[in-house]
């Protein structure tokens, strides 16, 4: 009867068009879903910008850096590694039997393997995945409090390499990453990019269903449940209910008293994340978020 009446009640989001289904709101996103020529090597998603796809590869890796296989180099980007992989071989010598894609290492090939097989690997002590099982003992760390990286300046001790490298930074006051904008200064180039989103405004985060940006990760994953979405998860403890998953799992450290968020310099452990990130700015010299 919409389409006799003339009523359209679906809205892009993008543009001004309006659909008397969502059946044709949905084919109509496609027009602006197209020009994607950014692809993800491990799992084929498709983004607009590189920038866009850097931070998607991130999900894959636990948030870590990318080691290469033959010398063990950090890199701080997957399109990094990808150039850096040039010096030590010009082919991708291994093939995917399925898809006949090339990978620079065995293990990449493997990761790639698991988007035909569906296989993850899932912690056991909140819902985040992994598409590695070394990505999840990184990750586990954070749960048993196990620190094998030692400083041999001081007593602290860290669950990656990458935090004691930080931690190091505050030793020597040496390699700090500066804002062209403000001079503020970070020790890691992670937490500087962070930072110069306030400055450019930008929406890295994008949802694949409608398209519709974000500024930050969490806002994205809380659109998703909201928007695409409907039974919510609750806590089995108190009944509260919650728009996410990790919210019910930020929510449970309240009764299980767990803080799994460490500060790389001090140490002091927090229950959330966003905590620790307010700590933080009394070691930048930035003035902490009121709580």
């Amino acid at each position: 009867m919409r389409q006799h009446t003339k009523e359209a009640p679906y809205e892009c989001e993008i543009c001004p068009k309006k659909y008397p289904t969502s059946s044709r709101l949905k084919s109509h996103m496609t027009v602006h879903m197209e020009n994607r020529p950014f692809k993800c090597d491990i799992c084929q998603k498709q983004y607009k910008t590189n920038k866009h796809l850097q931070l998607h590869i991130k999900s894959h890796t636990g948030g870590e850096n990318f080691s290469c296989e033959v010398c063990s180099e950090l890199l701080p980007t997957y399109s990094s590694l990808r150039v850096h992989m040039r010096t030590h071989t010009e082919g991708r010598p291994f093939t995917c039997e399925v898809c006949s894609k090339g990978f620079f290492s065995s293990s990449n090939l493997k990761v790639h393997m698991r988007v035909h097989t569906n296989e993850i690997f899932p912690c056991k002590v909140c819902p985040k995945q992994f598409l590695t099982n070394y990505n999840l003992k990184i990750h586990m760390r954070r749960h048993t409090d196990d620190r094998p990286f030692p400083c041999e300046v001081c007593p602290k001790r860290f669950a990656v390499q990458n935090e004691l490298t930080s931690h190091m930074r505050w030793h020597t006051r040496d390699v700090l990453f500066t804002c062209e904008i403000c001079s503020k200064q970070f020790v890691t180039k992670t937490i500087l990019t962070n930072h110069m989103i306030t400055h450019k405004g930008e929406k890295p985060f994008s949802c694949e269903i409608c398209c519709k940006q974000f500024v930050t990760k969490q806002s994205l994953t809380r659109h998703i449940m909201r928007a695409h979405t409907g039974k919510k998860p609750f806590c089995e403890i108190c009944k509260k209910q919650f728009v996410t998953k990790r919210s019910l799992a930020i929510h449970m450290r309240a009764h299980t008293r767990e803080k799994p968020f460490s500060c790389a310099i001090c140490c002091k452990q927090f229950g959330t994340k966003s905590s620790l990130t307010n700590h933080m700015r009394t070691h930048t010299r930035e003035n902490p978020v009121q709580m």
